[in-house]
């Protein structure tokens, strides 16, 4: 059975030295990685194993390569002449340093510092039986600055097979949600880029289809455009910029079709009854006055319901133009089912049936999705 995530008492490995300080990450490690924490402006160097690291991660495999940059060569000469003057651990004071200036796109801010994501993904390479450092509440956040920080050093593998030993696939999923709309998003975001990045699709079929159904604030533009949208509200992570156009080529579209869709339902009643095609079957005389009169009832619903609006096709209001709807789909398909079902009882008389079953039926479709 796999183990459940259980929070550690110190969320930092050991830690040694004067600034910069010394996390040690391998006790016999023969590199350090000297990073700096951009929120704090401190210094940390990891002593880690070359070995491990280049197993793991596909950057570090080339960067320590003895054979293909400089720097390998290098640091490869440095520990060779190190390895003849020390039968034991290597001092640190001596070992190689190797500066890493990019830990990916992680948040400016956040509730756990990116220190905590750069230490827990070492010790994940290092020791796959690593305790998890953090309780459930905060395990998705920490999860998705893993996944940042995988991304950039090309080891994703192995962090998602931790991950799984962890049950974190699993028991994620269930977690209680968020009740801000802000709070929501973000976590639908930090959950899609995880589960694309790590390998779990329950993760991305849930968030996807959640931001879908409720969009995105980023989406209240016209013609959304990732690449221009301002970010000046967001923490600068990349959840907020999904990569390889999954925003604005697959989410925002998508969700864009679904919301025509449900228009044309709309556009499908009122073309009906504004036709020159009769639509009460009774054959009166005034047949054609009692579809004009259900096609203003038919207008008046769904305008009272907030889904329909009037706009003068010759002299239109330019600071009245619709913006992109940013609400929840589950509710315009609430609204528009219910408007439906209250005109089809005016019209009942007639013989049409607004609330017919092929709509009812793509209703059902689109919410069970």
């Amino acid at each position: 059975m796999p183990r459940r995530p259980k929070p550690s008492g110190n969320n930092f490995p050991e830690i040694s030295g004067e600034p910069p300080f010394e996390f040690i990450i391998a006790e016999r490690g023969d590199i350090l990685l000297e990073i700096r924490d951009k929120t704090s402006g401190q210094d940390y160097c990891f002593r880690c194993s070359r070995n491990v690291l280049s197993s793991a991660s596909g950057y570090f495999d080339v960067l320590f390569d003895p054979a293909k940059f400089s720097e390998g060569i290098a640091i490869h000469k440095e520990l060779q002449a190190l390895y003849k003057q020390h039968d034991g651990p290597i001092p640190a004071s001596k070992l190689p340093r190797v500066s890493v200036a990019d830990l990916g796109e992680l948040p400016n801010g956040g509730s756990l510092p990116p220190i905590l994501a750069v230490t827990t993904f070492l010790k994940i390479l290092q020791d796959p039986n690593t305790t998890w450092p953090v309780d459930r509440f905060q395990s998705l956040n920490l999860v998705a600055l893993l996944a940042i920080i995988a991304d950039r050093f090309d080891a994703p593998k192995r962090v998602a097979i931790y991950l799984r030993t962890q049950a974190l696939d699993v028991t994620l999923l269930k977690t209680k949600r968020p009740t801000t709309p802000s709070a929501i998003e973000l976590e639908n975001r930090q959950r899609l880029l995880s589960g694309i990045i790590f390998g779990f699709p329950q993760w991305v079929l849930q968030s996807s289809s959640a931001l879908i159904v409720e969009g995105s604030m980023r989406w209240k533009v016209k013609h959304y455009d990732h690449e221009t949208e301002s970010d000046k509200d967001i923490d600068g992570a990349l959840w907020w910029r999904l990569p390889s156009g999954i925003e604005a080529d697959e989410l925002y579209c998508r969700r864009e079709y679904v919301l025509e869709t449900l228009a044309s339902i709309q556009k499908h009643f009122i073309n009906l009854y504004s036709s020159r095609q009769p639509q009460c079957k009774l054959g009166y005389d005034s047949s054609p006055r009692c579809d004009s009169y259900q096609l203003g009832e038919i207008i008046r619903f769904f305008t009272r319901k907030g889904l329909l609006r009037i706009e003068s096709a010759f002299a239109p209001t330019p600071d009245e133009g619709l913006d992109p709807y940013v609400g929840s789909v589950d509710d315009v398909i609430g609204r528009l089912r219910e408007s439906l079902w209250v005109a089809n009882k005016a019209v009942a008389h007639t013989g049409h049936n607004l609330a017919s079953q092929s709509s009812m039926d793509l209703f059902g479709l689109l919410e069970r999705r």
